[in-house]
């Protein structure tokens, strides 16, 4: 017989709003960030759902400052539902200028 499912796990993460967002990655003085759809009240300790895209903050020697993003997917997000977080909304509308 299967063990019931521990206390906090289950459909509450299943039907709990999502969010796109910037994950933290890199070191001290050269961060770089995930773009990542995760649960809307997610832990540190929690893995995302999904990675969309990255962002490299820092310009290289063309002083360019990197962005790679998965369109499609973000419009499949989007279309969920999906709360889309201030420096993510910057990045896009800077992205939907440019197309």
């Amino acid at each position: 017989m299967p063990l019931p499912p521990a206390t906090g796990t289950g459909r509450y993460y299943a039907i709990a709003a999502k969010s796109i967002r910037l994950i933290r990655h890199g070191c001290t003085n050269r961060p770089f960030f995930h773009i990542s759809v995760t649960h809307r009240r997610r832990l540190n300790s929690q893995p995302v759902i999904e990675q969309l895209g990255s962002y490299d903050p820092m310009p290289n020697m063309n002083n360019e400052k990197l962005v790679a993003l998965n369109l499609d997917r973000i419009k499949h997000w989007l279309g969920k539902g999906a709360h889309v977080s201030p420096p993510v909304a910057e990045l896009l509308g800077e992205i939907y200028t440019i197309i």
